[in-house]
């Protein structure tokens, strides 16, 4: 019988880049399950009838007298940890860890960790780590801030750039339009694109013949690239234990400083991982003292805001100079997690 649960591998929605990955990642993550475990993927755990159909695939399983009395890997790959934000799939956990021995892997901050996004970073390191990202910068603008789906927080913290007149003073993109942004859009950069990135993408990721709605396999157009100092990074939410994707590792990979509007414990997560997040530049944005996550969108402004400040733009390629071994240090550490998170896919048949 199969020891795999998911209803999503199959569904050629969003990139076909993932897809695609995402089913070459899972068969490696079960030739490494210890012969008494089932994966199960928690991704799809939003709709109702998806939970039912996990439920009646694990219910026969359950108090059986036989020797299959599996424990569950509860695996957290592309997309985060839904259970907080999700009451479908709160429920479906509650089920999950009445009835098995449930053991957290992939993407979260409670189990066994590793990165579906560093393993997917892997797959494409020749347009990641394309040498076109590391040339010595001309910077013309203090921050890059590229958004794809129109999420709440992104919203938030747009419309915030928007009204203190910062669209001016940094790269920005919100690509798919939205009633709630309070600026004309939606807002696409005019990109020269490397054939490479666009020859896989499908129809509904491509808004014109040199702009992804959504590239996830490289930095995008180096001139943008090469042209900011820091990069604000909209992680996908803020309220999962901890999620990070390809978003959060762009700026290490192509030598900038970052700040992360993300879970709360990312940064937290970043250092544990041996990476520099740069509190020193953004002390403001590290902060975790706050009940509301969106809030933080008020201390990446502030953080920005001392920046512009206390240097102009011609001065922020000496400070960008001054950052340059540790900005190098995070782009090797990038190539060092790849091979950690292998070991710790590895790991998972000792669960």
């Amino acid at each position: 019988m199969s020891r795999y649960w998911s209803k999503g591998a199959d569904i050629k929605s969003g990139s076909v880049h993932i897809t695609e990955f995402e089913r070459v990642f899972v068969k490696e993550l079960q030739l490494q399950m210890p012969s008494d475990c089932v994966l199960v993927n928690s991704t799809w755990f939003s709709l109702p009838e998806n939970v039912e159909d996990m439920k009646q695939w694990l219910s026969p399983m359950i108090d059986t007298d036989g020797p299959f009395h599996p424990k569950v890997l509860l695996y957290s790959g592309m997309d985060w940890e839904n259970e907080t934000c999700v009451e479908t799939a709160r429920q479906a956990h509650l089920w999950l860890r009445k009835h098995f021995q449930v053991i957290d892997i992939g993407n979260t901050g409670k189990g066994h960790y590793f990165s579906f996004w560093m393993s997917f970073i892997h797959k494409h390191l020749d347009t990641f780590f394309d040498p076109c990202y590391t040339e010595i910068p001309r910077i013309r603008k203090y921050f890059m801030c590229l958004n794809h789906q129109p999420h709440a927080h992104r919203i938030q913290l747009l419309n915030l750039f928007h009204r203190i007149g910062w669209f001016k003073k940094a790269i920005i993109s919100a690509v798919i339009p939205h009633e709630e942004y309070d600026f004309p859009n939606p807002v696409i950069l005019k990109e020269n694109r490397d054939p490479r990135i666009m020859e896989k993408a499908m129809p509904w990721e491509i808004v014109n013949e040199n702009h992804l709605a959504n590239d996830i396999i490289s930095l995008g157009d180096p001139i943008y690239w090469n042209s900011h100092f820091c990069t604000v990074i909209t992680e996908s939410v803020l309220h999962s234990d901890v999620f990070l994707s390809e978003k959060t590792f762009k700026p290490m990979i192509g030598l900038r400083p970052f700040i992360i509007y993300g879970d709360v414990g990312i940064n937290a997560k970043l250092k544990e991982l041996g990476f520099d997040t740069f509190e020193d530049l953004f002390p403001l944005s590290h902060r975790t003292d706050f009940n509301i996550p969106s809030d933080r969108h008020l201390f990446i402004k502030d953080d920005l805001l001392n920046l512009m400040n206390k240097y102009t733009i011609e001065d922020l390629e000496d400070l960008y100079r001054s950052l340059e071994d540790r900005l190098m240090h995070n782009r090797k550490r990038v190539l060092e997690v790849i091979n950690e998170n292998y070991t710790a896919i590895t790991e998972i048949s000792k669960l």
